[in-house]
């Protein structure tokens, strides 16, 4: 279901993702990631301020959901070709301080954070909102050790940050 645009319908998305929720919390899972770049990407011709607030609206309602479920949720940074909307750090960050929810957070994936070109003092300065992290090698987005791929500047930035999460 859309979350941004003229046919966006958060009440339909917000029931349809509790379902998965509910059933994430009753087998453990923890944290559940909010990607979906087709679902928050903005039209063209659509405000980009208005798709943000929607995507805002649409998170804001599914967190007291998630946590009722027992499981946090992560918002994605998505490579720009996945999406249009939030794919840098610094906006998600803006949209989880405007929720203001500690159990919304980050995910952080080197993998789309590399080919966004966002910079390491981003991990470093929102490094108490990471969550959760993914990694992929860039040329073929496969695990690592599959096919070389310079992890450094992504690890020591995790580590900078004094990351220890999932």
């Amino acid at each position: 279901y859309a979350v941004a645009g003229p046919d966006a319908d958060i009440p339909k998305a917000v029931a349809y993702a509790a379902t998965g929720l509910g059933r994430a919390g009753r087998i453990g899972i923890r944290t559940v990631c909010f990607g979906s770049g087709g679902a928050r990407r903005c039209p063209e011709g659509w405000p980009m301020s208005r798709a943000i607030a929607q995507i805002r609206d649409f998170v804001a309602a599914l967190a007291p959901v998630a946590r009722s479920a027992g499981v946090k949720l992560v918002v994605e940074d998505l490579r720009g070709a996945e999406t249009n909307t939030l794919n840098l750090l610094q906006d998600i960050r803006a949209l989880i301080d405007d929720i203001g929810d500690p159990d919304v957070g980050i995910l952080l994936d080197g993998y789309h954070w590399t080919l966004n070109g966002d910079a390491p003092e981003q991990i470093v300065a929102n490094a108490d909102r990471i969550l959760h992290t993914h990694v992929a090698t860039i040329a073929n987005r496969r695990a690592p050790g599959e096919e070389p791929c310079d992890f450094a500047p992504f690890a020591n930035a995790l580590a900078q940050a004094g990351y220890r999460g999932d």
